[in-house]
């Protein structure tokens, strides 16, 4: 996809904020290399992404959240909340729908990692648990539709791999794995999509998944785990949807139709300004209303993670 933007230093940064904030964006299939987002050698990338592969994986348990009372209540009230259905919308497949009234800023679900890695847009280094190697040998990480960036300046918080590497941090997801407790975040769909690959039809999209938008993925508790909270009350029955954006749809024109992309114009970045904002919104109010399951996974988080 082609984006115009007044410099290359401005073009990184807005597609790495891009990424994280208003869609996921193709990344690199070119075997990792040194770059000056990689202070550290292969090697030690390579170990403490297996470490924080194996750790997440102990994380995505029933077990894990057994592990404090209060865990155990949020893991509780979260499949109270939500159960999988067929989406309402045609062609997604399954998708997550309220068992009961939601108030805005329900924790609703967690977003799996099953695979974590690096990407500086030109090389990137994926890694995943043995049994996920099948999966994302033929299903790579860089074009999948579930990736995710966790970590990155906008979250303010420490990425796993710090201090080793300074660029972004992003999850994947193995969708042929069974849904394991609140882990569920990967199966609500957006709202609309890009009918058109044009300016118009970008911003058709975002008024149209906008409306329909009531919770949105952010950063919570320690890195790389990711939470689904709602933008607003839900009622009991609705289906639970988030916003891609426009990029992540356009990416998807582009790959079936080989067109050319867009210009970024304001319209469009006013847009995702606002995505950002919600989602900066939403961080804030989850600091508050969760502080005490936040700060209780944390710490059962660290306890594991030092065992």
């Amino acid at each position: 996809m082609t984006i115009a933007f007044v410099s290359t230093a401005t073009l990184v940064a807005i597609l790495s904020f891009l990424r994280s904030v208003d869609a996921w964006i193709p990344l690199s299939n070119t075997p990792f290399r040194t770059s000056s987002l990689y202070s550290s050698s292969q090697e030690e990338i390579i170990q403490r992404l297996d470490e924080s592969v194996e750790l997440m994986n102990q994380v995505m348990t029933t077990e894990f959240f057994a592990s404090s009372p209060v865990l155990s209540a949020l893991q509780a009230q979260c499949m109270q909340r939500i159960e999988i259905k067929e989406s309402s919308i045609p062609g997604a497949g399954r998708g997550l729908f309220a068992k009961n009234n939601l108030q805005k800023g329900t924790i609703i679900s967690f977003y799996p990692a099953h695979a974590l890695g690096i990407d500086d847009g030109v090389s990137s280094l994926f890694r995943w648990l043995p049994n996920d190697e099948e999966y994302f040998q033929q299903h790579p990480c860089s074009e999948s539709s579930y990736l995710h960036c966790t970590d990155q300046p906008l979250f303010q918080r420490a990425s796993i791999l710090s201090p080793l590497v300074s660029g972004p941090l992003f999850l994947d997801v193995n969708p042929h794995r069974d849904n394991v407790g609140a882990w569920v975040s990967h199966l609500i769909n957006d709202g609309a999509v890009v009918a058109s690959n044009s300016i118009q039809g970008v911003l058709d999209y975002y008024h149209a998944s906008g409306k329909r938008k009531n919770c949105i993925h952010i950063p919570w508790g320690p890195s790389p785990v990711m939470a689904t909270v709602t933008t607003k009350k839900v009622k009991k029955g609705e289906e639970l949807l988030t916003s891609y954006g426009g990029t992540y749809w356009l990416g998807v024109l582009l790959d079936v139709r080989g067109e050319e992309g867009i210009e970024i114009v304001p319209e469009i970045q006013q847009k995702i300004n606002e995505s950002a904002q919600d989602l900066v919104n939403s961080m804030k109010a989850a600091s508050t209303l969760h502080a005490e399951q936040e700060m209780t996974f944390r710490t059962e988080f660290d306890k594991l993670k030092h065992t």
